[in-house]
């Protein structure tokens, strides 16, 4: 079976990291990234990042970044430097022997901190990750370390214009933390484009505009990557720093709106057309 490991975002669990992709949070939607595995057959889990007292509930990842005015990604993961690929290599050495897991079908997927992850994963795990799939988060690892993947690598990047959090552009503004500039979305998806030697115009389209949500997304894909990979950004415009059709963590006020246009199927129909050793046709 395919396997789909999903990061939650910085100061959460794997608690939070199940219900942050359920419509209205709730955990037995069909709607939710597990709802859809049971229905697609891929195993779908929620691993937890490290937490430190007094607040060890708060869980992060190391993301990278940290250099020269950028932000460490996220907490004390990044700064203590915990060695999250080595927790990513035991966990997927212990589902392999637990399940009949396809290795050339790994995907990887977060929001914010997770989405991060996810990029560092792509960057130092491409042997092992098909493609990954960043909600709200960029490539801060890029920023202090050369992002140079063993095999190609599909990257799709979702990143709302209106998300405080981490903004679309690259700032030092956020609505919770501290500590330095986060890389902007478009930054992010060129530096991939670079890395991935990705030929051609992008082609731009717009995504179905169903939901009177107060949001509209735009696709822009770059073809003619190394290995058959793809680059996609999906700008969702009027979007916050939310899981597409999922539950936020903090309120609108906090996060922003959140597109109910689509939800998770996008991403699995994107990540299910990679495999590691051959690209399908998109």
């Amino acid at each position: 079976m395919p396997l789909v490991v999903a990061f939650h975002g910085g100061g959460g669990s794997s608690s939070n990291g199940a219900t942050m992709s359920c419509p209205d949070g709730d955990i037995s939607d069909a709607g939710c990234l597990h709802g859809l595995g049971e229905k697609e057959g891929f195993v779908t889990v929620y691993p937890n990042g490290s937490g430190f007292l007094p607040l060890k509930r708060l869980r992060t990842w190391n993301a990278g970044g940290g250099s020269d005015g950028w932000n460490c990604a996220s907490g004390k993961a990044c700064t203590n430097n915990i060695d999250d690929l080595g927790y990513v290599d035991s966990l997927l050495g212990d589902l392999r022997s637990w399940l009949n897991i396809e290795p050339s079908r790994i995907y990887a997927t977060g929001l914010s901190n997770g989405a991060a992850f996810t990029h560092r994963l792509a960057c130092e795990r491409a042997d092992t990750f098909a493609a990954i799939a960043a909600v709200a988060g960029s490539n801060q690892f890029a920023t202090g370390t050369t992002c140079d993947p063993a095999e190609p690598v599909a990257v799709l990047q979702v990143h709302g214009t209106d998300d405080p959090c981490w903004t679309y552009e690259t700032t030092d503004s956020r609505c919770i933390g501290t500590g330095g500039r986060k890389l902007g979305a478009v930054e992010s998806v060129a530096g991939w484009v670079d890395v991935l030697s990705c030929s051609g115009t992008p082609t731009e389209t717009d995504l179905p505009d169903d939901s009177d949500d107060g949001t509209r997304t735009v696709s822009t894909r770059w073809t003619g990557c190394d290995g058959g990979s793809d680059v996609v950004l999906l700008t969702v415009i009027g979007g916050g720093h939310t899981w597409p059709s999922g539950s936020p963590a903090l309120s609108e006020r906090r996060v922003g709106l959140i597109t109910l246009d689509w939800g998770s199927d996008v991403l699995w129909n994107f990540l299910s057309t990679y495999t590691r050793d051959a690209p399908a046709a998109p």
